[in-house]
């Protein structure tokens, strides 16, 4: 496997227009935090795949604590253990037409990487 590491992103939604957002600036999403079907689907996919080649998984929307990163604290997709041993945060998510996590994931796996994790990305919008 090999691992996504960015120490600098690109917001390519500057100037996009979002008009579902509320007074507080929030987004509202009918699915919750775990994402819509797609989303799901992914992290449902990319875990039978990992478990046919010998990982383990751990844990799903797992809690790690960020400090001093974007945000306080992220839930990681998966967790899974390689066959190895090695531990490893799957973040499913977003890519851009040239094929880089969106904004919102790359904050979210700077943050990730930054408490010490190995992350994967897998995007769903191939």
């Amino acid at each position: 496997m090999d691992y996504i590491r960015y120490t600098n992103y690109v917001d390519d939604t500057a100037g996009a227009v979002m008009s579902n957002v509320d007074d507080a600036g929030n987004v509202p999403n009918p699915y919750g935090k775990k994402g819509g079907p797609l989303h799901q689907g992914t992290i449902k996919s990319t875990a039978n795949t990992l478990e046919s080649q010998g990982f383990k998984i751990i844990d799903n929307e797992f809690y790690v604590k960020t400090p001093g990163g974007f945000k306080s604290a992220r839930y990681g997709d998966l967790l899974v253990q390689s066959p190895s041993g090695e531990q490893i945060i799957i973040q499913v998510g977003k890519q851009t037409q040239s094929g880089l996590p969106i904004a919102r994931e790359l904050r979210a796996i700077q943050d990730l990487q930054s408490a010490g994790w190995k992350v994967q990305f897998v995007p769903y919008n191939k």
